[in-house]
């Protein structure tokens, strides 16, 4: 792995954590994130102009997949939206990001019945009382909050888990279709704008059938306009490093690994920016998450 590749990595890892904890600052609601997406699917509206008969041939040959993975995503931002509301961002954005690394191999196994070895048993276990030692309350904090804050984080882990397995295998599909030559850079664009389109789409669709949704809709069209904007901008830069870091490194599995700084720059972010406590149990638990996931992703080489 080259050193261009790292820093594009770590920075990627920097922007996730930073669209989250500005995020979180705007109290967010469905609203916002569907503002969010909104304005994600217009930065990438480009390729779509570009690409056409690419974009047209992915949604013809992938409308279910394409629609479930909105959904998930759309569950993923009512979660987040709900455990940023509720919790401490030291604690809620850990959990939604560590939780899916044990719910999606788990959910590979059981319905794909991919082996889940020992190893990764144990790194599982690890991260799951990493997750518990987080969420442990401390004595000033209220149950009801530090709950439903968990409940929601549960809620985003599993929104993503849903996602990575159906992104995952139509990713895999497209590599195989022949008709369709792109670079894998400009595939993962393409489909990027998809997933931004339908988890819109999705959100939107719940917020319209109330006239309490539409009401939000049209107050953080109203207010949060630019904030929404420079969120979308970050989000989408996030990927886009990782595309172009795929492009330096040999192994992926590298990468992968070191996408998860983000939590421990999430974490910080959350004491400096926020002024959240941590606490001594809470630095063994982000301790057992990080080693879990570093030991549970395959390394080759």
């Amino acid at each position: 792995m080259t050193y261009i590749a790292v820093v594009l990595v770590l920075a990627s890892a920097f922007c996730h954590a930073l669209w989250n904890v500005i995020s979180k600052q705007q109290t967010p609601s469905l609203s916002f994130f569907a503002l969010v997406s909104a304005a994600a699917t217009l930065i990438l509206s480009p390729i779509v102009l570009l690409k056409f008969k690419s974009v047209v041939f992915v949604i013809q040959h992938y409308p279910i997949e394409i629609a479930l993975t909105g959904i998930c995503q759309a569950l993923y931002f009512v979660g987040l939206a709900g455990a940023y509301r509720h919790g401490n961002f030291s604690v809620s954005y850990p959990l939604a990001r560590a939780l899916p690394v044990i719910f999606t191999p788990l959910a590979a196994f059981l319905l794909f019945e991919l082996k889940f070895s020992f190893i990764q048993s144990l790194c599982a276990l690890g991260i799951l009382l990493g997750c518990i030692a987080i969420s442990w309350p401390r004595k000033t904090e209220y149950n009801e909050h530090l709950s439903s804050s968990l409940l929601h984080a549960l809620l985003a882990a599993i929104g993503t888990t849903g996602y990575t397995l159906i992104d995952q295998t139509v990713l895999n599909s497209l590599a195989s279709q022949s008709q369709f030559n792109e670079s894998e850079s400009v595939k993962a664009l393409i489909y990027m704008w998809c997933l931004s389109a339908s988890s819109m789409i999705a959100m939107c669709t719940i917020l319209f059938v109330s006239k309490s949704g539409r009401d939000a809709w049209r107050d953080v069209v109203s207010n949060k306009k630019k904030i929404s904007a420079m969120t979308a901008f970050i989000m989408t830069l996030t990927y886009s490093l990782v595309l172009i870091a795929m492009h330096a490194t040999e192994n992926v599995s590298y990468l992968v690994a070191l996408r998860q700084s983000s939590i421990v720059i999430g974490v910080i972010f959350g004491v400096v920016f926020l002024k959240e406590n941590f606490g001594k149990l809470r630095c063994l638990g982000l301790a057992l998450i990080m080693s879990g996931i570093y030991l549970m992703i395959p390394i080759d080489g």
